[in-house]
């Protein structure tokens, strides 16, 4: 017997509504590239490569308007895909950095929070996870200690290259490989790849960190810096790279993005290098992504590099995790308008490594706040070299940190992991973990402002014995402990000219002096054993 009419109508009307829904979640679950309209609609990307330079300002590149730049790969790669005028790291530092690039999350959340004291918690979910559970390859070949396989990077990966040639040396945050190592590896990797398979490789390069010191012919070169020197050098084994691609036939199906970790101060605020400060000569970063088929044009609004993650799965036709806190750049690709959004950033270096304030701010609208003892906010349209201080604008931004900040360690991975005495021995031992600065946390802490000379007189003693000067490396090292005995590098400095030239007793002296004043560092007394 037939149901009633108005039973039927009622599950008719419930069938409908159930086939809307399950047609909108499955769209939802796949939309990506079929969503835009370039030529390439619903034909995703088959592999994948991201090309991680380390330590390079956006107005380092060519394509981004340095007229000195030496980067014909990098602006090919921007002229024939989407150039990303704005975007931005959450952090100049390279651990945390990269965490955030393959998880989608800001350091609050990803719990990585400085170089070599932390690693991503395993419950964290990589871009390589994954890919690899979708049936990818997963490669990556990394150019720095900063990077090891120890600090967790590497989860996800069916070969994760952190070789480092130390010389029979224990590898430690100074080991780095060149360029043409990195592109060495992904040759030798990229030839057993036979193509039944797609691929995600990530290439890191390291060399534009400081010291600068690019091989030839870029090294003589008199119309380059060494820093651009250095990322002339990236930018040219890139270009070999993208070369085997095509070599391989692989070129025409690969997704590329390139992206700055972060940037380099050239003392625009007082402060070389990077790490302290988060002013936008270290957060600038480029980005570019090159989508086969896809559309190439310059896009004006600002992303972040938690934006990289979740755009990559959509591009491939992939769903983005729940908890992914960047948004997929797929409609501002295809030209659409992105949604206002607020932009979180931090360094725990002053605070960490320095004994200083921790920072933390928001960028939102234009507007830029820096939490500090000495705050300061900057409307970046009307300013972007940050020289105007406009603080007492900052009542709302600030508020939105705060909220912001609340709300993360809300949303926060669970980082406390359980380890044995024997395991917290051993990364001890290596510098991985340590107590912290001398200085105590209920004391106030000075603004990161007020510890910059120290960090100069640093940098300017690295320099000097990088270019084999030691007598005028020493006199700045004595000077950067003098200006900030918690600020533990420069002992290990000094230590190293006055052990090398024999003088091993007053190396010792030196260490043992940075261990009074740092006893909770461990690569202070790393060093100090190495000199016993």
């Amino acid at each position: 017997m037939g149901l009633p009419m108005k039973r039927k109508t009622v599950l008719i009307a419930v069938i409908v509504v159930l086939l809307i829904t399950a047609a909108f979640f499955l769209r939802r679950g796949r939309r990506g590239i079929e969503d835009v309209s370039w030529p390439a609609q619903g034909k995703a990307p088959r592999h994948i490569l991201l090309v991680t330079l380390d330590t390079v300002r956006a107005d380092r590149i060519g394509a981004y308007g340095y007229s000195k730049a030496r980067t014909p790969v990098l602006d090919a790669l921007a002229a024939g895909g989407i150039r990303f005028s704005r975007a931005q790291s959450p952090v100049p530092l390279t651990l945390p950095a990269h965490a955030s690039i393959i998880t989608g999350t800001y350091p609050t959340f990803h719990s990585v929070r400085n170089n070599g004291n932390y690693f991503l918690p395993p419950q964290a979910e990589t871009l390589a996870e994954i890919l690899k559970q979708r049936g990818y390859l997963t490669a990556a070949f990394i150019s720095s200690f900063v990077l090891d396989s120890r600090f967790g990077l590497d989860q996800g990966f069916d070969v994760y290259g952190d070789r480092m040639n130390t010389g029979g040396n224990i590898k430690d945050l100074q080991s780095e490989r060149s360029a043409g190592e990195i592109f060495a590896d992904f040759d030798a990797w990229l030839a057993s790849v036979d193509g039944t398979r797609p691929f995600f490789c990530w290439l890191h390069f390291y060399d534009p960190h400081l010291p600068y010191a690019p091989p030839e012919p870029f090294r003589s070169d008199p119309s380059l810096s060494p820093y651009d020197g250095e990322i002339a050098n990236v930018d040219f084994n890139l270009g070999k790279a993208i070369e085997r691609l095509r070599d391989r036939g692989f070129y025409d199906s690969t997704l590329i993005v390139a992206a700055g970790d972060h940037g380099e101060g050239f003392g625009e605020h007082g402060e070389s290098g990077h790490g302290i400060f988060c002013y936008q000569e270290t957060l600038a970063v480029p980005l570019i992504f090159r989508i086969p088929g896809g559309p190439s044009r310059t896009i004006d609004e600002t992303v972040d590099l938690v934006d990289i993650m979740p755009t990559v799965l959509e591009a491939i036709g992939e769903s983005v995790p729940p908890h992914v806190q960047g948004v997929s750049l797929l409609p501002q690709i295809s030209g659409k308008p992105g949604r206002e959004r607020e932009f979180y950033f931090e360094s725990l270096y002053a605070k960490e490594n320095m004994g200083g304030a921790p920072l933390t701010g928001l960028l939102a609208c234009g507007w830029k706040y820096i939490d500090l003892p000495r705050a300061e906010c900057y409307d970046l349209k009307a300013d972007p070299a940050e020289t105007n201080n406009l603080l007492p604008r900052a009542g709302q931004i600030k508020k939105r940190l705060a909220g912001w900040e609340a709300e993360s360690r809300e949303r926060n991975i669970d980082a406390a992991r359980v380890i044995s005495p024997e395991e917290k021995r051993r990364l001890e031992s290596l510098g991985y973990i340590s107590a912290g600065t001398a200085r105590p946390e209920g004391s106030a802490l000075p603004d990161p402002k007020d510890l910059i000379a120290a960090w100069t007189e640093h940098v300017a003693g690295k320099t000097f014995l990088d270019e084999g000067d030691l007598a005028r490396a020493e006199e700045h090292l004595e000077r950067a402990i003098e200006l900030n005995p918690v600020f533990f590098n420069p002992y290990i400095d000094l230590a190293r000219i006055r052990t090398g030239r024999g003088d091993v007793r007053g190396g010792l002296a030196v260490l043992k002096k940075g261990i009074d004043h740092n006893p909770g560092d461990a690569a202070i007394k790393i060093e100090y054993a190495r000199a016993l």
